[in-house]
């Protein structure tokens, strides 16, 4: 195997800084480094076990919704309901199983993502349990109020409604 092959005639030391100092390489052995990345990376993979995939998963779902939190710009396919999708998906279960699980009415999951309801702080408390805090509430709450945000100074006729209600204003 072509592997075995490089292992033989590469230290670990020159193979992790073919990775690193990428710029050293030419394209053929650039070609055959991402190659051995690749085959460890599946190889580690087939080490996991079930668990350990699922909490991997779960974190790579909380930096995502981390990082969309941090990043300025709105995205609208990026809701609450989105992540919430995601989350039931990487766990392998459905709405109805996650509804029963949090002790909520499958109604209500399902309103949430179809987006036709907004999710109530004691769920969101709810979901940081059943993730066993590895997604936490306030990661939750914050890609609602990124929502709830971007809704508030979008409604240009709710201002408008409203600022015809303020009889003075500050002559400043």
């Amino acid at each position: 195997m072509k592997i075995e092959k490089l292992k033989n005639k590469y230290s670990k030391k020159e193979l992790s800084d073919s990775f690193v100092f990428r710029n050293k390489l030419s394209l053929k052995e650039k070609g055959e480094a991402t190659k051995q990345l690749n085959e460890a990376r599946k190889e580690l993979r087939r080490g996991i076990s079930e668990k350990e995939k699922t909490i991997a998963d779960l974190l790579q779902l909380k930096f995502v919704m981390e990082d969309y939190i941090n990043n300025p710009s709105y995205r609208s396919t990026k809701s609450f309901a989105y992540f919430l999708n995601q989350y039931t998906e990487l766990l392998g279960i459905s709405n109805r199983v996650l509804a029963h699980e949090l002790g909520v009415n499958e109604t209500l999951t399902s309103r949430i993502l179809g987006q036709t309801r907004k999710p109530t702080e004691s769920l969101i408390v709810r979901l940081e349990t059943h993730s066993n805090k590895t997604i936490p509430a306030i990661t939750w709450y914050k890609v609602l109020e990124k929502e709830n945000e971007f809704a508030f100074l979008s409604n240009r006729k709710f201002v408008q409604e409203e600022s015809k209600h303020v009889r003075k204003r500050l002559a400043i």
